[in-house]
């Protein structure tokens, strides 16, 4: 009776997780805007308020 180790089959597919992603962003950015573009604008403002934490954890 095997105990643990790599299975053949066991894994996800490469890239499976990219494909996926790469289609949200391709159409967020046909939309006009990224998810980069409205996080580094949220930074940004935290840091204009001179909320450095916060703009920190957006970073």
């Amino acid at each position: 009776m095997g105990r643990g180790g790599k299975r053949v089959g066991a894994s996800r597919k490469p890239s499976s997780k990219n494909v996926l992603s790469r289609e949200i962003a391709d159409r967020a950015a046909k939309e006009g805007i990224t998810p980069l573009e409205v996080m580094l604008k949220a930074m940004r403002l935290h840091v204009v308020w001179d909320e450095w934490d916060r703009a920190a954890d957006i970073a």
